[in-house]
């Protein structure tokens, strides 16, 4: 008896290490015939509770995704009782999330992908033009970031009955555009929106310059805004927001120029009918402005800066 339970227990070890050594396999099930390849995220939870992703790849229903250990994925080892979600990186998806608890980490696991159809985005620019950009598309607290193509389009896998709040740029020189989209409402629907960009964003533009009148030419500098109309929405987006920008408009940076020259575009539309304040900071160098009114200018030039140490 006692020799039929240790072969028992040999035989299950075994089928353990197998099983371990094997790694983990996901295939994606569904009744629907979805043509597209499903995005797939292994999620863990940090120490201070927030979720994030250690692995992503992608796969069409029925294919299976060999990950092999879960341990070779993460660079902090996975507690024994701690579980991993696995996501589908597509709106609406998130709460068909599918945990794989310890036992789950090893062999082959079916996850379930919902019914998809598809939001299909095309931004315009003024004129009926339409070149590259970019869309935020926000669900449930849940940001996908897509790139639309030279001819301004992105199409998506979308959870049916999915609501979306669409975020569409294009370039810094132009204002986001915020619209309300609903997604598609029955399996394989098509759903097309156009999306026209139709007011360029406002900017203000200066010089940079040191105490003794020289360029503060191609430096990285921290600029606050102030006033009784934007200081608030800076504080809805954050504390004590920094704005910053690039003279050749490359994302939320101010960098000089050669010159010591600097563009900011305001793609938030916080400029608008605004008096503000402006500081300029390098180290503990800084120049601030008086207040400066916008008024209906689309461009407005702060004149030179000067940047000096105060006491």
């Amino acid at each position: 008896m006692r020799t039929q339970l240790g072969l028992a227990l040999l035989v299950a070890a075994l089928a353990s290490i197998g099983s371990q050594r094997d790694g983990l396999r996901i295939v994606l099930e569904s009744d629907q015939d979805w043509p597209d390849p499903v995005r797939v995220l292994l999620c863990r939870t940090s120490p201070a509770g927030s979720e994030y992703s250690f692995w992503s790849g992608s796969a069409r229903i029925g294919e299976e995704l060999e990950l092999g250990a879960l341990a070779d994925l993460v660079e902090v080892p996975l507690r024994d009782d701690e579980d991993v979600r696995v996501v589908l990186a597509h709106p609406g998806a998130r709460q068909h999330a599918q945990v794989l608890s310890p036992i789950d980490r090893s062999g082959r696991v079916a996850v379930a992908v919902p019914q998809l159809g598809t939001l299909d985005v095309r931004v315009e620019l003024p004129g009926g033009l339409a070149g590259g950009g970019w869309l935020v598309l926000e669900e449930d607290g849940a940001n996908f970031i897509e790139d639309l193509d030279h001819f301004g389009r992105c199409a998506v896998a979308v959870v049916v009955g999915t609501k979306l709040t669409v975020h569409a740029g294009a370039g810094t020189a132009m204002r986001i555009e915020t619209v309300e989209v609903e997604g598609p409402r029955a399996p394989g629907e098509l759903v097309e929106r156009v999306i026209q960009l139709g007011e360029y964003a406002r900017a203000f533009s200066g010089r940079v310059v040191d105490s003794e009148g020289e360029p503060v030419a191609s430096r990285v500098l921290d600029v606050w805004l102030t006033d009784a109309v934007v200081e608030p929405a800076l504080r809805r987006r954050g504390a004590r927001t920094l704005l910053t920008a690039t003279v050749s408009t490359r994302g939320d940076r101010i960098v000089t120029d050669d010159g010591g020259r600097f563009l900011y575009t305001d793609q938030q539309g916080l400029l608008d009918g605004a008096t503000m304040s402006m500081t300029v900071r390098d180290g503990d160098a800084r120049a601030s402005t008086g207040p400066l009114a916008f008024g209906d200018a689309l461009v407005f030039d702060v004149g030179p800066l000067v940047l000096a140490v105060r006491d």
